[in-house]
């Protein structure tokens, strides 16, 4: 069997659940979790309990572990795909990781895992239409994350990456209008003002950013899987480096941490692909020895 201790938020959660099932089902083991989180933020709830996940069996006798191999640059993160990880053997615990790398994933299984339940999404859809917020072409999600984050000078994103953000889709669509979809809604209304802020609940917003078209997103594993499995969406903006889009010098935190089709916002406004930055941190990991 193989599993993978659900703790952290519900983007963690996910990622977990996914290296750990993807290790199992591509060596033919077993596989299963404890649904109740170890550690989180939410006294121990089951964060994902709008879809349909199957937990497989309690793990027990479980003998080994395997912690995702860590590069630390400046004591930051670094790490990258770990193709080791798939030759662990029978009876392992995915213990440490962040697993957040596309290159670990085949996208169709993840929208299996992760089915919405029909349940959750009639009542969603209800949701919209009782606030009046409509997914077009016209509606920008952003997604700003505080909380916890906003004790960390460099790892919150600051307001002038979403001004740069809502000014570059603006020049893409001059009727363009934005909500935030947050987990804090007074620091979002303090570094975004003027804009129609919401918290729905930890459902309800990953549905939303699953559904949007356009996205502005800010550096939280939170908004990763809906945004990966979102089939709508027409032009998405994400903070340059990731979790270390105010301080990097070259470097990705984590170091693989940027997917297909993604745009790259970097501090001065400036707009990349997802080819470009790909080319760069490859270039800037060589050039370092890491």
């Amino acid at each position: 069997m193989i599993t993978a201790m659900l703790s952290g938020n519900l983007g963690n959660h996910m990622f977990n659940y996914a290296i750990a099932r993807t290790v199992a089902e591509r060596n033919c083991y077993k596989w299963g979790f404890d649904p109740v989180p170890k550690y989180d933020y939410h006294n121990g709830k089951e964060q994902m309990d709008f879809m349909e996940i199957d937990y497989g069996d309690l793990p027990k006798d479980i003998t080994n572990t395997y912690n995702e191999i860590r590069t630390i640059h400046n004591g930051d993160n670094i790490q990258v795909y770990d193709p080791k990880v798939f030759s662990v053997p029978d009876n392992t615990d995915l213990v440490g990781g962040c697993w957040q790398s596309e290159q670990y994933y085949n996208k169709s299984d993840l929208k299996k895992w992760f089915k919405i339940k029909e349940s959750s999404v009639i009542q969603y859809e209800k949701t919209l239409s009782d606030v009046g917020l409509t997914l077009d072409d016209n509606m920008c999600i952003i997604n700003f994350r505080g909380g916890e984050y906003c004790g960390f000078p460099e790892l919150i994103i600051q307001p002038q990456y979403y001004i740069n953000a809502m000014n570059y889709m603006s020049q893409i669509n001059p009727n363009i209008k934005f909500v935030i979809i947050t987990d804090d809604v007074n620091t979002a209304s303090r570094f975004i003002p003027d804009v129609p802020v919401i918290h729905f609940g930890i459902g309800m917003d990953y549905y939303v950013i699953n559904k949007a078209k356009n996205l502005i997103l800010a550096n939280s594993s939170f908004s990763i899987m809906p945004t990966l499995l979102n089939d709508n969406l027409k032009c998405i903006l994400a903070p340059k480096y990731w979790a270390r889009h105010n301080v990097s010098d070259g470097y990705w935190a984590i170091g693989d941490q940027y997917y297909k089709g993604w745009k790259y916002m970097d501090r001065s406004g400036v707009v990349e692909t997802y080819e470009q930055v790909k080319e760069q941190a490859e270039g800037w990991r060589f050039g370092n020895g890491l």
